[in-house]
């Protein structure tokens, strides 16, 4: 019970802090890139463990596919973040600390193909690569993915992508510089830079 009400508390000054433009409900984040099959989604590596279940703080995100019968509910695939705000990006699952546990960058690293990983968001001292602007794709002219959007990380202003641009099961998330196209055209956008919400859930 204690734990518990730690993860209430701690969950509610971390949204509290971050004054969202609306109601923190969990999505699911198909990437735009089905070309190797799919829908991929973003969850974490290994998803979660023991009873309850719970994430561990540190592990890298992947995407990887959810078909409907094989037996897991992949609720490691469902974040919290109100798309065209910024905002940390908390998983539906909290940590084993518990605490509610964001996408972050590994080692707080600016580095182009640095590891996306889901790391704990503590109350009073979050760090600035957990923030993420979650942007309209139109907002960057990449109209070809109209209802998508980037993860752009307020601090090192790259984005969240699938490494080596290979959308498969298991392949690393990334961030990345945006790989700017050509406005209004699909020619040089990378799809695997943009991610579409499944709906609340």
């Amino acid at each position: 019970m204690r734990n518990g009400l730690k993860f209430a508390i701690g969950l509610s000054i971390v949204t509290a802090s971050l004054a969202l433009g609306g109601p923190a409900s969990a999505k699911r984040w198909k990437n735009f890139d089905t070309s190797r099959g799919g829908p991929f989604f973003m969850g974490v590596s290994g998803g979660c463990s023991g009873s309850p279940c719970r994430l561990i703080s540190g592990t890298k995100i992947i995407v990887w596919s959810n078909p409907p019968n094989d037996g897991k509910n992949h609720q490691d695939q469902d974040w919290m973040g109100t798309p065209g705000s910024t905002t940390f990006v908390g998983n539906f699952l909290p940590s084993k600390t518990p605490q509610l546990a964001g996408l972050s960058i590994q080692n707080s690293s600016s580095s182009n193909g640095a590891l996306v990983v889901v790391r704990d968001i503590v109350p009073g001292s979050s760090t600035p690569d957990q923030t993420w602007e979650i942007k309209k794709a139109e907002d960057v002219g990449a109209t070809t993915f109209a209802g998508c959007y980037i993860f752009q990380n307020v601090s090192t202003g790259k984005v969240a992508g699938v490494s080596g641009g290979i959308v498969q099961s298991g392949s690393n998330v990334i961030q990345w510089s945006l790989f700017m196209g050509t406005m209004g055209s699909p020619a040089g956008w990378h799809p695997d830079q943009f991610w579409c919400p499944t709906g609340d859930i």
